[in-house]
């Protein structure tokens, strides 16, 4: 009997024990279960790295990763969505699908297209899950009702553009990589971009439309890659392009846009653990992907374009000697997007040491627009000579897509380059104004130029004058007189001092004749300096009526007959110089200096004032929104705004 009631005891117990054990697995939270799958998906991973094939496997993804990549034409993709959209008016064929960007490509030295195929309107994140219906309801807010579109047919073109795409490469023997852009933040601005699954999940955003933040480009609408939920779905995704798809490998774009986690936002520090996430996702990836090639028996490679910056990449939390050091990614493609910032030489000598190809990135929208002289042919040559006499693997094109110019005939042999007489002395474009600083606070300090500093730009009596660079290897030479300094000009020792308006002029070089970007500086010797004395600076004019104005009171003493003024102004988001009026004293209007239209960061220039519209006593000046450029801005600001007296 006791025997008895010890079994039922005891399998009593044991249904405790299981029932318990049922509840646990019942009650599993979700990031446990997210763990379960991803070891599962790790085990998978193991049993193909320890099977005999990998080291055969290996061998394969590296030959593949070292072939002959003389030009890499990145299309952004909205040559389907254009199309099926009904922007072009144009049936929705394959060949006039083609038309648009391929066609013309196939006797070029484009090796390689990297398409940012985004099937659902435009949205990623709606991958999957993007309907017929949907693009028959959104494609007139895209065309403004111009053109009725064939649901039908768009659909099924843009259903199947990536299988087309993927033809046209290997049919004309080029590769075709997916690219991907992990945080595309054209949504922040143009709500029809904004997705149905950042809808669902407004957690995993940096924050709300009426949020505002001082860096990360305001974007708002930004995916934290703090939540496992981005880091998820954006491996979903990858995972089933690579999948689904005869691709060559992946690009996964960190250069729209260059932020990742929401501290950022703030102007706050990225930890090492922001960037163990990051290398935990590459690692996912990277599993995923030798996956799936043991099963197609052919590899999928994993491209990354970047800042080219190691420090700068590490800021924003992607630890790229970490992925180097583990082989999580096979090529790196260095600028091509919002800046650069170091000599292609630094890229070169970082793909040497972990044995990967790199490439030079170019945007041509940026160089068109940039103040070097030439057309854009020009300037993209002699970028590229550069590029190629620096030592990197080829020539990575953005934002230019007609399939039909000579460019893609020319820009990858640096001895075709030759022959087009490029300029020996050209100086490369590294877009300074538009966005190291804009994405990252203190982002400046990565960019390869000397940093001239003194107390204050304009100054009375005196100024000290320091200068620092990036890299200890490096040497600092500079002039005076606004000339460009080289190894013979004055070396630079420690801080000095000057008591004249001075133009400084600073470069450095290392053992190697590398050298960094020009800087310049011109320090102000004036006799006063006023500030506004009841107006708190900065002062922004944005989202405001046409005509809304700053204004600024100052109160100025006496001055000889003889005295010059001027108007020192600190400004940000002048978009065109009509944009803003300035009177003084209601005498004008004046125009801000062209030196200070930028779309991003403050600028500083000065502005001769007329003889007699400044006076002794109290003098007003107005900026005025006079111009919002057919809807192009919504305003600017003013950082600061001094009146400065000579004499």
């Amino acid at each position: 009997m006791k025997r008895k009631r010890s079994i039922q005891y005891q399998m009593s117990a044991l249904k405790i024990i299981f029932i318990g054990q049922i509840l646990a697995w019942a009650f599993l939270s979700q990031s446990a279960i997210a763990e379960i799958q991803k070891n599962k998906a790790e085990s998978q991973f193991s049993s193909v790295a320890g099977s005999g094939n990998y080291q055969k496997d290996l061998a394969t993804r590296k030959k593949a990763a070292r072939q002959q990549r003389r030009i890499i034409q990145n299309n952004d993709g909205d040559d389907i969505f254009g199309l099926t959209f009904g922007l072009q008016n144009t049936p929705c064929t394959r060949e006039n699908f083609l038309k648009l960007r391929c066609f013309g490509l196939e006797e070029t030295q484009v090796d390689s297209i990297f398409y940012c195929w985004r099937p659902a309107g435009g949205k990623l994140l709606d991958y999957g899950n993007f309907t017929e219906a949907e693009l028959r309801t959104e494609s007139p807010l895209w065309n403004k009702g111009k053109t009725q579109i064939d649901s039908k047919a768009s659909y099924a073109l843009l259903s199947q553009s990536m299988d087309i795409m993927i033809d046209f490469a290997h049919r004309n023997g080029k590769e075709l990589f997916w690219s991907v852009r992990m945080n595309d933040v054209h949504d922040s601005t143009d709500p029809r971009l904004f997705s149905k699954w950042k809808t669902n999940h407004p957690q995993c955003l940096m924050g709300q439309k009426k949020d505002k933040f001082p860096f990360g480009a305001e974007a708002w609408s930004a995916l934290d890659y703090t939540q496992s939920e981005v880091r998820d779905r954006m491996f979903s995704i990858a995972q089933k392009i690579c999948s689904n798809y005869d691709i060559d490998g992946i690009e996964l774009d960190f250069f729209r846009h260059p932020l990742l986690f929401k501290p950022q936002m703030f102007g706050q520090p990225i930890t090492q653990e922001h960037c163990d996430m990051m290398t935990d996702l590459l690692r996912r990836i990277r599993r995923m992907t030798e996956t799936v090639s043991a099963n197609r028996n052919r590899p999928i490679l994993i491209a990354i374009h970047i800042p080219d910056s190691i420090g700068y990449n590490k800021a924003i939390g992607l630890d790229l000697r970490q992925l180097l050091k583990e082989d999580l990614v096979d090529m790196v493609i260095g600028g091509g997007g919002y800046f650069r910032l170091e000599p292609w030489e630094n890229l070169v000598s970082l793909g040497k040491e972990y044995d990967i190809p790199v490439y030079a990135g170019f945007d041509a929208l940026n160089l068109q627009i940039a103040p070097n002289k030439g057309s854009l042919g020009e300037k993209l040559y002699n970028e590229a000579v550069q590029a190629w006499n620096a030592g990197v693997d080829g020539i990575y094109l953005f934002n230019c897509f007609s399939p039909r110019m000579d460019i893609w005939k020319k820009l990858g042999s640096l001895s075709i380059l030759k022959k087009q007489g490029y300029d020996p002395g050209y100086q490369p474009y590294a877009i300074p104004d538009a966005g190291f600083e804009y994405f990252l606070k203190g982002g400046n300090k990565y960019f390869y130029a000397v940093r001239i500093n003194a107390k204050r730009n304009i100054f009375i009596g005196s100024a000290i004058i320091e200068m620092q660079f990036p890299d200890s290897q490096y040497e600092i030479f500079y002039s005076l007189d606004g000339t460009e300094p080289n190894i013979a000009s004055c070396r630079y020792q420690g801080p000095f001092a000057i008591d004249k308006t001075t133009t400084v002029t600073a470069q450095a070089f290392n053992k190697h004749g590398i050298k960094s970007w020009p800087s310049q500086q011109k320090f102000i010797k004036a006799q006063k300096i006023l500030r506004p004395y009841d107006n708190e600076l900065p002062a922004k004019m944005q989202r405001q009526p046409i005509g809304s104005e700053i204004k600024l009171n100052y109160d100025v003493p006496f001055f000889p007959k003889e005295t010059q003024a001027a108007l020192y102004l600190t400004m940000g988001d002048v978009d065109e110089q009509k944009e803003v009026q300035i009177f003084i004293n209601n005498q004008g209007p004046l125009s801000p200096p062209k030196e200070i239209e930028s779309p991003l960061r403050p600028l500083s220039a000065i502005l001769s004032l007329p003889v007699g519209f400044i006076k002794p006593g109290k003098n007003q000046i107005r900026l005025v929104f006079a111009n919002n450029l057919n809807g192009k801005t919504v305003g600017f600001y003013v950082d600061d705004a001094q009146v400065l007296l000579f004499f």
